[in-house]
């Protein structure tokens, strides 16, 4: 060592000594508020913005994308400073990387993900309810995944909507939790098929306890795979809970149909459809959807099909798959030439109560008016009410004999009558008469 080296080592010790500091190693820390972490874009200019701080002084400040040589970054050091700069992503998952240094050389860094995707340009939207027919949701956190990496997050505004944009085709899993709520999960939505989804989230049974839904396995009987197969009038499931993960014994209920999902579109019997409910088990054991079942969907050639499974814990916790097959059917009358419905008329009725599925098991009766001085006798089913909700909705119809049988009746529901959208479907058939009472008439929903 040099005599002059040597001087300025003992000098700068001295003056340690003297002042009792010891030489400054704090890293500085890195900040990056956008874009988010696993967030997918369309274009391939990002605009990247942060802070970074430092308990001395930020000298100097640089970024990396996907770990290549460090770029400077224009500051005006300090305690703490502000970032903003442009880049131009790959096609595919890029990592930025943001790099802040003080005087003493201390290094700290940020990174996060970003896929440039131009087919990213999908847009899913929704709303989160407490029940079917039931109120919003507000405030609760959603997060969506895309193979189990998280791609963006929202929260519910005030009347329970949220949305997601700048989404690559594929099949996303949609999570929800808000404190004193249970857990709500869907799973096996499809972008860009799928533009909306109804998500409910009840309040939690004990919010003490776990708000993880449970995680089912769904097959054909306990070993082969269901999802994307072909069916022919008949289609073969099992429902199982894992039981190695997280989630409230006893379960509650698992529900099983095709194309319905409980509350909205959702019927406990029909004339021409029928579903299926396990409660207080794990597994559903060997099962089949097969005549008034899967009455009205399919087709002679093949068609894209979802089966809906709705499982619920002790503690309300939600799960909702959405599996989708091919399934044929091979009822003749799918090509039948049909006329409209007759006689159709709607009755809503506001209970004093809430009901749903588990709550109520038997049918009851109501004494309602049908036209002036006139009174009819409607059965009611419960469970055919929104789960917890006190709204109950009947739309019953007539089809004359003098026409082919039709293939399946589709029930739509509109909020401006101007709008419709399909909330059931159920298997066509045809009456002798028209009964002038509306609730003896043959169809409903």
């Amino acid at each position: 060592m040099s005599l002059a080296r040597l001087l300025v080592t003992l000098l700068a010790a001295t003056l340690l000594a003297l002042t009792g500091c010891s030489p400054d190693s704090t890293r500085p820390t890195v900040t990056i508020s956008s874009p988010q972490d696993g967030a997918t874009v369309n274009t391939p200019q990002v605009t990247v913005q942060g802070t970074a701080q430092d308990n001395t002084r930020v000298v100097r400040l640089t970024y990396q994308l996907n770990q290549g040589p460090e770029q400077n970054i224009p500051i005006n050091p300090g305690t703490e400073v502000s970032f903003q700069f442009q880049i131009t992503l790959q096609q595919g998952q890029n990592t930025i990387t943001v790099n802040a240094y003080d005087a003493a050389g201390n290094k700290g860094s940020s990174s996060l993900a970003v896929t440039y995707d131009p087919m990213a340009i999908h847009t899913l939207s929704g709303i989160l309810v407490s029940e079917y027919a039931g109120g919003p949701v507000a405030g609760s956190s959603l997060r969506l995944y895309r193979n189990s990496a998280l791609v963006a997050t929202a929260t519910s505004a005030s009347d329970g909507s949220f949305s997601f944009t700048n989404l690559s085709p594929g099949v996303y899993r949609l999570e929800a939790q808000k404190p004193g709520m249970a857990g709500s999960v869907m799973e096996g939505i499809r972008v860009p098929e799928m533009t909306s989804v109804t998500l409910v989230q009840k309040p939690a049974f004990d919010a003490t306890a776990t708000t993880t839904p449970p995680t089912l396995i769904i097959t054909q009987d306990g070993t082969q795979p269901l999802e994307g197969q072909t069916f022919t009038n008949t289609i073969p499931f099992r429902v199982q809970v894992d039981t190695s993960k997280d989630y409230v014994r006893p379960m509650r209920y698992i529900y099983v149909a095709l194309g319905r999902t409980p509350g909205s579109g959702f019927v406990t019997n029909s004339a021409t459809w029928s579903r299926r409910i396990f409660p207080d088990t794990e597994d559903t054991g060997a099962q089949a959807l097969s005549g008034s079942n899967v009455a009205g969907f399919g087709s002679a050639s093949g068609e894209t099909v979802y089966l809906e499974v709705v499982a619920y814990d002790f503690n309300q916790n939600r799960s909702h798959y959405l599996v989708p097959l091919t399934f044929v059917n091979t009822n003749p009358n799918q090509g039948n030439t049909v006329s409209a419905p007759t006689g159709v008329a709607a009755t809503a009725i506001t209970l004093t109560r809430a009901v749903g599925f588990y709550d109520v098991k038997a049918p009851a009766k109501l004494t309602v008016p049908v036209a002036k001085g006139e009174v009819g006798e409607l059965t009611l089913d419960p469970e055919a009410a929104p789960a917890g909700s006190n709204l109950y909705v009947e739309v019953r119809w007539c089809y004359s004999s003098a026409n082919p049988t039709p293939f399946a009746f589709d029930i739509e529901r509109s909020t401006d009558g101007v709008n419709w959208q399909r909330v059931g479907t159920v298997g066509g058939s045809r009456s002798a008469s028209c009964p002038t009472n509306p609730f003896n008439r043959p169809f409903y929903f």
